[in-house]
């Protein structure tokens, strides 16, 4: 950036900046604030999977046995291996 740039793009912020905190505007929905520089999460990154709990575990070997399928289970809930064995010697 050149000299002139540069002193123009921190004129900018500086004004946006006051004006958003003299009349308590919320920037958090910001471009800049949302920016992730191009490194996007995966959907299964961002949603985070609930544990299985023993009563659901319980469930899910019935669903199973009757004809479920794991991947189900797995699309829900997160799974420990043994839990993942366990559902499959089901089948």
């Amino acid at each position: 950036m050149q000299t002139s740039q540069q002193f123009g793009a921190a004129s900018s912020y500086g004004k946006k900046y006051a004006l958003g905190n003299l009349f308590l505007i919320d920037d958090t929905a910001d471009s800049d604030a949302t920016n992730d520089h191009g490194k996007k999460a995966s959907v299964i990154e961002r949603v985070t999977k609930p544990a299985i709990t023993k009563e659901q575990m319980a469930k899910a070997v019935e669903y199973v046995t009757a004809g479920g399928k794991v991947e189900a289970i797995e699309s829900k809930y997160k799974l420990t291996n043994e839990q993942r064995k366990n559902l499959t010697k089901t089948l």
